[in-house]
Order: C-alpha cells, then sequence, then structure tokens
C-alpha cells in the first residue's frame, strides 16, 4: 500500500492475517510513526553559499594577479592601467611624465597656452624615454 501524507509517499504493508473480524468487515488498526531527517537550517545554508561565493571571488583573483605578474612589465597595462611615458622639456631640459608637460610649459616657463599646446603635441609623436 502506498501512503501518501503531506505531499510524501511512503511503502507500507498491511497483514491481513492480524486483522479483526466485524461485522462491517475486517478491521485493522496500526499506530505508524514516520520518521524523517529534518532538513538543514536556513543559516547553515547560507553560510555554506557565502563560503561558495567567497571562495569563487577568491580564487578569480588569484587567477587575476598570477596572470598579471606572469606578463612582467605589461603587468600594468594588462590591468589597464596606462603607464606615463617620460619626456624632456624641451625649454629646459627637465624630465616629467608626458601628461603634465603642457601645464609645465605654461606654469614653470610663462608659455602661452596655444604655444604650450603645439609644443607639447609636437612631442607626443616621438618616442618615449623612459
Amino acid at each position: 500500500m502506498l501512503l501518501t501524507i503531506r505531499g510524501e509517499s511512503f511503502g507500507h504493508v498491511i497483514n491481513l492475517s492480524a486483522a479483526d473480524q466485524t461485522s462491517e468487515g475486517y478491521v485493522i488498526e496500526q499506530n505508524i510513526i514516520l520518521v524523517q531527517n529534518s532538513p538543514a537550517g536556513p543559516i547553515f545554508t547560507g553560510l555554506g553559499c557565502s563560503a561558495l561565493v567567497f571562495s569563487v571571488a577568491f580564487i578569480l583573483i588569484l587567477i587575476r594577479t598570477v596572470r598579471r605578474y606572469s606578463v612582467g612589465d605589461q603587468g600594468e597595462r594588462f590591468v589597464g592601467h596606462k603607464i606615463n611615458p617620460i619626456t624632456d622639456c624641451p625649454v629646459c631640459e627637465g624630465r616629467l611624465p608626458r601628461h603634465l608637460l603642457t601645464r609645465h610649459l605654461i606654469v614653470e616657463h610663462e608659455i602661452d597656452a596655444h604655444e604650450a599646446a603645439e609644443m607639447a603635441g609636437s612631442l607626443m609623436h616621438e618616442p618615449s624615454r623612459d
């Protein structure tokens, strides 16, 4: 016999030889105790899920870091950082990052902004001296 309680089905055997005969037919009374393992609590499920998420994130960060250092000097470019080339000032021959050259020409040498931009632009096409 298949016994269904709250959507769960259980197989059950009924021994008809132990039945009592009455005027209405055979009657069998049985006390059935169902044993079920309780499901894991939600706190343990949440802890397990968060441990899994943090483990995956840690592994991805570790892989990214290893890949970054495995390419040597190109590691900064690999993660999107651009290396600022160093250039020489055409006026004072000082060395400074190329992106600061226009500001240097305007502030330090008091050159007109348009002229400083043209001077810096002409140096942009030259190879950098890192």
